[in-house]
Parts: structure tokens; C-alpha cells; sequence
């Protein structure tokens, strides 16, 4: 099948973008008649709403870290935040990152150079 061909050799390529790959995988569970892989390649082209469970892969280990100013225009930029100094509820901020948007945010943030940085919710 020359359809599930492109999309391995998209999958072992790893230079195109991943929104290209998932749709490649929604045309093959339409083509099958594949309910399941429809849904988890639409979730990851179009992000997880907050009702929706949360596959374990897009859950990633982080560092929080801020830039905190005072005095006399004295800063300390990007110290690290001990997630020990904030509120219990607020904690999980400071250890790991939910990634809930569409998978084509994260292909260009993952274009730029450096280290993403991904902002904490209001």
C-alpha cells in the first residue's frame, strides 16, 4: 500500500514537518475505516481539549525558571524554581508540562534554536 509506504518513510526521515505525517495517518484511517486511529491523529492535529485524557507522551519532565527583579534594577534571569516555594496546587508547574496544543506548535517551536520555552497558564 502506497500510502502506509510514505508515511513509514515520513516517520524515518524525521526532516518534514509532524502535521504532514498525521495527516497522511488520517487519510490511512479514513481508507481503513479506522475509528480509533481517525481520532487520536484528529486530537494531535488539532490539540486535547482539558476534558480530554491526556496520552502519557505529551506529559514531559521540566524545569520552571523565571526572572525576578528588584532594587536598583538588580535581576536574576532564568533562575530556577523550586517547585517546594509554591503553592501545592501550583506545584506540577514547576515539574512538568502538559503539551495540549496542536501538534504543528510544537514543530515550530521546535524549529527555533535553543531551548522551548512554553509559558504557564493565567
Amino acid at each position: 500500500m502506497k500510502l502506509l509506504d510514505e508515511i513509514i518513510d515520513l516517520a524515518v526521515d524525521n526532516s518534514g514537518p509532524l502535521s504532514v505525517l498525521l495527516r497522511k495517518c488520517l487519510l490511512l484511517a479514513h481508507t481503513l475505516k479506522n475509528q480509533r486511529l481517525r481520532t487520536w491523529a484528529e486530537k494531535e492535529l488539532d490539540g486535547y481539549d482539558e476534558t480530554d485524557e491526556l496520552p502519557e507522551y505529551r506529559r514531559v519532565g521540566a524545569i520552571a525558571k523565571g526572572h525576578f527583579f528588584g532594587p536598583f534594577q538588580a535581576q536574576l534571569k532564568n533562575q530556577p524554581l523550586p517547585p517546594s516555594v509554591l503553592e501545592s496546587e501550583h506545584r506540577r508547574f514547576a515539574t512538568e508540562v502538559w503539551l495540549t496544543q496542536p501538534i504543528a506548535a510544537y514543530d515550530r517551536e521546535m524549529g527555533k534554536k535553543g531551548t522551548p520555552i512554553i509559558e504557564w497558564p493565567t
